[in-house]
């Protein structure tokens, strides 16, 4: 995503950009519709784990870094006008923080620490620098970024605080959205190849001269020009209405108040032995349960549907919840 790409000069815009960033935010809101959809309890879907639902977040993820560095071909292709940048960059990395910060208050074990926004601000940093560059010089970085992760893990970066780079050996701790440097920032230098040879081959050609003049066309390319909005306020709209529909119709799947006791008393049965602590068991339980309805889990939790990615998710918010319970009740 290009979000924060700004609206100005217009005229010295490329249509066909504009389009299919507005494409990829129409395609997120998607996404995160049928996540919310899955949070309420009004399906059932696997949004957060379901192979093709993951393709769908990763095409989409793909697309915004790809124009990440498309657009920054286009806007320095004259030379890097570096105040322009930083301008654009400071207002990526405070709606990054924004989005960390409201994550972290709704959902603390699953809170926003490196995702799109993140990595469109470290990708944007570290493309800018290609632009110019020999075009040998982009081509090899996104090969390595891409190849880098299959071949070179290390422990070292299993450490909380390193989950960022993406090189982990281990799972990385749970967030509702995560795009780590690798191997996503390959996508942006892809995008810098992509558009320079655009550039060289046939640059006054169709892609770079179309206009959007339809209607629909119209309508898309300005909620490309207005991505990064778009993304801040979609989800808090689509959540409250939600809710509101959810307490007016209440849903028939996901956390029903009798699943959810029946899910608490044989959590507090097999943990109470273990801690030998009632209080610290409910505690874990009941964080247990709100998040795995939070990360779409819920579902396949009940009826015992979980595969092998999924266990591994639903054990990384116990053991979160675990930590958690500790802080607040002495745990033996």
């Amino acid at each position: 995503m290009d979000p924060a790409q700004p609206a100005a000069r217009l005229s010295s815009r490329i249509d066909l950009v504009d389009v299919l960033r507005g494409v990829a935010i129409a395609a997120m809101v998607v996404y995160h519709f049928s996540w919310d959809l899955g949070f309420y309890g009004f399906v059932g879907w696997p949004v957060e784990t379901g192979t093709g639902w993951r393709w769908f977040a990763h095409l989409i993820a793909g697309s915004f870094l790809l124009l990440v560095g498309v657009s920054l071909v286009l806007a320095h292709r004259s030379g890097i006008r570096w105040r322009s940048f930083f301008e654009r960059l400071g207002l990526i990395v405070a709606a990054a923080v924004a989005v960390s910060v409201g994550s972290y208050l709704l959902f603390p074990l699953a809170w926003i620490y490196f995702g799109i926004l993140h990595c469109i601000a470290a990708a944007s940093l570290l493309a800018v620098l290609t632009v110019r560059a020999p075009l040998i010089v982009p081509a090899a970085l996104a090969i390595v970024f891409f190849a880098l992760p299959q071949v070179a893990r290390a422990e070292v970066f299993n450490a909380p605080w390193l989950a960022w780079v993406g090189l982990g050996t281990l799972p990385a701790p749970p967030a509702n959205d995560y795009v780590p440097v690798f191997p996503w920032v390959g996508c942006a230098y892809a995008g810098v190849v992509v558009a320079r040879l655009a550039l060289m081959a046939r640059p006054r050609e169709a892609w770079a001269t179309w206009r959007a003049r339809d209607r629909a066309s119209r309508a898309i390319a300005w909620s490309g020009r207005q991505s990064l909005w778009i993304y801040l306020a979609h989800q808090p709209i689509l959540l409250g209405l939600l809710g509101l529909v959810a307490l007016a119709i209440p849903p028939q799947t996901g956390a029903t108040e009798a699943d959810r006791a029946s899910f608490l008393d044989a959590c507090q049965r097999q943990c109470t032995p273990l801690l030998g602590d009632p209080d610290a068991c409910r505690a874990v339980c009941v964080c247990s349960a709100d998040n795995l309805v939070a990360a779409g889990l819920w579902e396949r939790t009940i009826t015992q549907t979980l595969g092998s990615d999924d266990q591994a998710l639903v054990d990384s918010i116990v053991e979160a919840c675990g930590v958690q319970a500790q802080d607040t009740v002495p745990v033996d």
